[in-house]
């Protein structure tokens, strides 16, 4: 699974896979932000950010890009694996963001145009209106770095009581 990452960044040729996973897993949630860049150049964040790009069918077409070109690298037997772990990645900054303060998401394009937001904020989410480098992103970071934090700690409970459950 990691050897496009490999052959990609040949710095990390002798990383441990885990550390590409966790590089295809950070840019593969980055990636609904993209609209953010065109907000940014056109002046106008607002009209783009938070549209169709934090979608799950979006977030379903670029797992089945991602899925088709690890077939090309991989085979036939990872496609399957790589369009679960895109669609994740991708649909967790959606979700995420569902919970943020602000407008909402269009998680349901293009079945629904209509926005989606959650009553109860998790994230604090970013506050572009206090400027690219304000003190105030590092609260974000860090509400979203307890998050990540809470979800590793969740995901390694698991696996070792799946583990000792095995054992039995």
């Amino acid at each position: 699974m990691c050897r496009i990452f490999r052959r990609a960044l040949p710095v990390l040729q002798n990383a441990r896979p885990a550390l590409f996973l966790v590089v295809a897993a950070s840019i593969l949630s980055l990636l609904p932000d993209l609209d953010s860049i065109v907000g940014v150049a056109s002046g106008d964040f607002g009209r783009f950010h938070n549209n169709i790009t934090h979608s799950f069918a979006f977030g379903a077409m670029v797992a089945l890009l991602v899925a088709t070109l690890m077939v090309f690298v991989e085979g036939k037997r990872a496609g399957v694996a790589w369009f679960l772990f895109a669609f994740v990645c991708y649909s967790l900054h959606v979700v995420m963001d569902y919970f943020t303060a602000g407008r909402g998401v269009m998680a349901l394009w293009p079945f629904l145009p209509d926005r989606f937001g959650s009553p109860v904020c998790l994230f604090r989410g970013v506050k572009w209106a206090t400027g690219l480098w304000s003190s105030q992103h590092l609260l974000t970071i860090m509400n979203e770095l307890i998050f990540v934090a809470a979800l590793a700690l969740a995901m390694a409970v698991i696996v070792r009581f799946r583990r000792t459950e095995s054992k039995d």
